[in-house]
């Protein structure tokens, strides 16, 4: 069902690319629309632990496509690494400051706690930065990005290719 889920995601955000427009910059609107989209993905993944942040991931990019922002997999990808290593630290923190600094008992409902918190922080992240990477790749002043992150004119990335057949 979760596969199903993922699938389906991507094969309805992939229609949704826009016809021969060059990609744009989000607006301060968008990029709400795309960590709302993240977190909406990641509650969708719920069920599944700490894969939740794939599902944030899924849910940025069905966003960014929804919005016709363009996205490419290996960008959203990037943003999803980067949504995981703010989870990492900020449950890392969050459990720090409750047993440390707060003096609880490092208990199974501390770290549990503060998985969830990093969880939601990284997931929230995920949509944030995605929002930011393509707003400063699509600003005038950024001349050359690497392939991986963006290609110029919005057309398939040589580098980087991804394909769903049913």
């Amino acid at each position: 069902m979760r596969r199903f889920l993922f699938f389906a995601l991507v094969g309805l955000a992939a229609p949704a690319h826009a016809q021969g427009a060059p990609p744009r910059a989000p607006t301060g609107g968008e990029r709400a629309a795309l960590v709302a989209g993240a977190l909406a993905g990641a509650a969708v993944a719920l069920p599944t632990g700490p894969f939740l942040i794939v599902g944030a991931g899924v849910g940025t990019y069905a966003a960014s496509a929804l919005l016709d922002l363009d996205p490419t997999v290996g960008g959203v990808l990037i943003d999803t690494a980067v949504g995981a290593g703010v989870a990492v630290a900020v449950g890392g923190g969050t459990l720090w400051l409750v047993t440390e600094a707060g003096g609880a008992d490092p208990d199974l409902s501390a770290s549990i706690g503060s998985v969830f918190v990093g969880l939601a922080a990284g997931s929230a992240a995920v949509g944030a930065v995605h929002g930011a990477r393509l707003a400063w790749l699509r600003a005038d002043a950024v001349g050359v990005a690497p392939t991986a992150l963006a290609v110029p004119g919005g057309g398939p990335s040589p580098g980087l290719s991804f394909s769903v057949s049913l």
